[in-house]
């Protein structure tokens, strides 16, 4: 059987995306991963940044039937010279039914973020504050922002996601129709439905006939050792495509993996890549993340 199941989105339109945390002792307060696209405008990089935080790092008080904890997140972009350029916070009360969830790592809140900014680089600032406990966890890294204006071939990030609901006109972060419900972790319980791999390649080459097509190439490698392959081809639907790939987590043991994704236009004369690390837990009996999205 296969573990992936390949479906090309019919819209016209690297980086690596990285994955960093606040510092604790012990487990991680607070997840972070960030994601590159380009911009409506073509011109400029859509940003979209992803913020986890477990119900176990807050502090949760009585609240009428339950409990309660209240949380603001903030993402701050500063360049070279230490200038604030963007950023925005979101603030919430987070409730939980009982005592135990309060205490879980399983249980979490996903705060996303979406900013439009200039290519290059910047110094990205992520703040979460348990108001509760009075607390503030933080971490700061460099990011690079990537260029897809280019003329040439471009791929975006690589989204890992649970899965994609509906779009709902409420909710910003959309695409091709579909609200994508991130994987912050970038992990998978091996007995979790298959999840999902989400790419767009920019600046594709439209030939004069109908028959045009690209070839997306996927590796999946643990360590040295690759460990799937596959090899599709895929009419173009212009000079943008957008590509879904449902990935069935039950085939590969616990473990940390590597997925490349290389597009290949032009028999290729062509091509760019993007990788995303993804990590397989071994099954357990609790259910797997739940999360509550919040979004600007």
């Amino acid at each position: 059987m296969l573990p992936v199941a390949l479906v090309v989105a019919v819209t016209s339109a690297m980086a690596r995306d990285d994955l960093f945390v606040g510092s604790s002792l012990g487990q991680r307060p607070f997840y972070v991963n960030v994601l590159y696209f380009r911009a409506s405008d073509e011109t400029k990089t859509l940003v979209e940044v992803f913020v986890e935080v477990p119900y176990s790092s807050l502090r949760f008080m009585r609240a009428d039937t339950g409990y309660e904890a209240r949380v603001e997140v903030a993402v701050i972009f500063d360049d070279d010279s230490g200038f604030q350029v963007d950023g925005h916070s979101l603030a919430e009360a987070i409730r939980a039914d009982n005592f135990e969830a309060t205490l879980s790592s399983s249980q979490a809140r996903a705060f996303c973020f979406r900013f439009t900014l200039d290519p290059g680089p910047y110094a990205l600032r992520v703040a979460v504050h348990d108001e509760r406990a009075n607390r503030r966890f933080s971490t700061t890294c460099k990011i690079d922002a990537p260029s897809f204006c280019v003329p040439h071939l471009k791929i975006s990030s690589i989204q890992l996601a649970y899965g994609a609901k509906k779009f709902d006109k409420d909710f910003m972060l959309q695409k091709n129709g579909r609200i994508m419900i991130p994987n912050v972790q970038q992990s998978f319980r091996q007995n979790s439905p298959s999840g999902l791999v989400y790419f767009e390649a920019y600046n594709l080459k439209l030939g004069s006939s109908e028959a045009d097509s690209f070839r997306v190439d996927y590796s999946i490698r643990r360590g040295r050792k690759e460990v799937y392959s596959a090899r599709e081809n895929y009419l173009k639907p212009g000079s943008m495509a957008t590509v879904s790939v449902p990935l069935n987590m039950g085939i590969f043991a616990p473990g940390e993996y590597m997925l490349t994704v290389t597009v290949v236009d032009q028999n290729g004369k062509r091509k760019d890549s993007a990788s995303a690390q993804f990590c397989i837990i071994r099954s357990a009996n609790e259910s797997k993340n739940k999360l509550a999205l919040k979004s600007i």
